[in-house]
């Protein structure tokens, strides 16, 4: 009988033992558990921080456009500053005369020559260096790609002036265009950058950037995210770019906070006969983060 009892108190004894191991487990276990959750949230606030840190960086994006013509090789290269910034919700649209002087990274020379002797990159990094800006990406493209985006896009309803008719150096017309409001395809939109019949080369460089201006305006409302991805996938073979395929992506989805008002993109007014004047209007207009 005694037996019986002492066996019956050791495995009481046994028993509390046990039970005091699962709860100090259980105990070790609930801190773990505490500690990982503080881990992990705090690792998500950081990574949010991070995502919105990327964000805000995407909002403000200043890219170099060169636009060649190997239709007409004779005709000059178009080097068009486009600044999209979503916190001022403006895009700052600046052409670059193929004449004007820039200290580059290596000679100093015409942006045409620049261009021609590094390409598109070499002439982003000039420009961005000797004006102080900073130039996040350059695409290089053909007029044939300007006039085939126009033609995805549906074209552009624009009021010419007066008449445009110019033939090139083998007496080609390559410009002829009647006055008025009209629906421009890509071929017209693109007779009119190839239209050399300005004043001087400051008026050409505005009136071709306003028509850039008005195009972006026309479509800012309308165009969707797929249809940037879509369009910019089938013209862009014949792009020379650092822009990836992703970049496009995030572009256009903060393309959006441009639908939200009427004509975000402006023309800036920026004279390249001084270089500390046209440097402080950069600074101005392309600002970066």
């Amino acid at each position: 009988m005694a037996n019986n009892i002492y066996s019956s108190n050791e495995s009481k004894f046994k028993i509390s033992r046990v039970m005091a191991v699962l709860w100090v487990l259980l105990g070790i276990v609930v801190v773990a558990a505490i500690v990982f959750s503080v881990v992990y949230i705090k690792g998500l606030d950081k990574n949010d921080s991070k995502n919105e840190t990327a964000k805000e960086q995407n909002l403000v994006a200043n890219v170099l456009i060169c636009i060649s013509d190997k239709e007409n090789e004779s005709l000059k290269p178009q080097f068009v500053l486009v600044g999209f910034n979503s916190g001022e919700k403006v895009i700052n649209i600046t052409e670059i005369p193929y004449k004007t002087k820039i200290k580059g990274v290596e000679k100093t020379d015409t942006a045409q020559k620049l261009f021609e002797y590094g390409g598109g990159k070499y002439l982003k990094e000039s420009i961005g260096n000797y004006y102080g800006i900073k130039i996040n990406r350059y695409l290089s493209c053909d007029m044939a790609e300007v006039e085939a985006f126009v033609d995805k896009l549906g074209g552009l309803d624009y009021n010419i002036k007066y008449a445009m008719k110019q033939e090139n150096s083998d007496g080609n017309l390559i410009t002829n265009l009647v006055k008025g409001k009209q629906n421009l395809n890509g071929n017209q939109y693109c007779q009119f950058l190839r239209y050399s019949g300005w004043k001087d080369l400051k008026t050409a460089a505005k009136e071709r950037a306003k028509l850039l201006t008005a195009l972006i305006n026309s479509y800012n409302k309308t165009i969707e995210k797929e249809e940037i991805l879509t369009i910019y996938e089938k013209i862009s073979q014949k792009f020379t770019t650092d822009i990836s395929i992703i970049e496009v992506n995030n572009f256009s989805l903060e393309f959006r906070a441009f639908n939200k008002i009427d004509n975000p993109a402006k023309v800036t007014d920026v004279d390249f006969g001084d270089k500390d004047v046209s440097a402080v209007k950069l600074s101005s207009y392309y600002k970066s983060k």
